[in-house]
Order: structure tokens, then C-alpha cells, then sequence
């Protein structure tokens, strides 16, 4: 089983999961958490959630080129393409 430690947290009180770390998508896209509640009654109850969470692309790399500018001319006229 894959371990996230570090990657998310889930509040103790209201269940909210929240990432503590970036996510990359070109890293891993998809990650599936196993969530386990549990009360504090006598005698203790508890139950299990599976929640995927999909990371979406951003993107994160700036364009890069090779000249600082780049000029070109188009007759009046010229149809798209």
C-alpha cells in the first residue's frame, strides 16, 4: 500500500481534507486515500471512506524561447494557414 504521509492532512474535528504539500501532476495524477473515522463512545465505533483525488494539470513551465523577439511579414490578402 502506498504511503502519503506528508502529502495531506484531515482535521480531527470536521473531516476536511487539505494538502500540506504540492502536487504535481506530471508526477503522480490520481491518488486514493483511505480515511478511517473513529468516535470515542465506550465502546468504539469506526468506519472507513475511500476518497480519490485527481490532481490537475497547471501549467508550470514557462514558455522558453530561442530569440528575445522574432519579426515577420504576411502579404495583405493571404488566407489563414
Amino acid at each position: 500500500m502506498d504511503s502519503y504521509e506528508g502529502k495531506f492532512t484531515v482535521d480531527r474535528y470536521t473531516g476536511v481534507i487539505s494538502t500540506s504539500a504540492s502536487l504535481d501532476r506530471e508526477q503522480r495524477s490520481e491518488y486514493l486515500l483511505v480515511v478511517m473515522a473513529t468516535d470515542s463512545g465506550l465502546l468504539p465505533q469506526s468506519s472507513t471512506a475511500s476518497v480519490v483525488v485527481r490532481v490537475e494539470d497547471v501549467n508550470d513551465h514557462a514558455p522558453q524561447f530561442q530569440r528575445q523577439s522574432y519579426v515577420a511579414q504576411i502579404r495583405d490578402g493571404v488566407l489563414p494557414g
